[in-house]
């Protein structure tokens, strides 16, 4: 998706902002959904608000950022799962292990 963008902010008229955002894990009615859920279990204390994503997002794209993670502590963690894949499996396969 984000090359979309990116081909999207290459073919439009420099008056036209695109802010990309990849928002981390937020409360949203999916989320709650998905209460009981093991993933919910282990990443559940770190679900940011809506409101205040909202607001971060708002607040950036006015500032003309190009792109966006919110909440901004959220980026380390995707960088390491997206180059160190199967460490990250590794941690939750033993997070789980430990659960039984």
């Amino acid at each position: 998706m984000i090359h979309f963008f990116e081909t999207l902010k290459i073919n439009m008229a420099s008056d036209i902002k695109i802010t990309v955002v990849t928002p981390g894990y937020v409360h949203s009615e999916m989320t709650q959904k998905a209460a009981n859920d093991v993933l919910n279990s282990i990443i559940g204390h770190i679900f940011y608000d809506t409101d205040a994503c909202a607001k971060a997002i708002v607040k950036g794209a006015c500032r003309g950022r190009k792109y966006m993670m919110v909440p901004a502590w959220y980026t380390p963690g995707t960088y390491i799962t997206f180059r160190c894949p199967e460490m990250i499996e590794s941690i939750l396969h033993k997070m789980l292990r430990n659960r039984s």
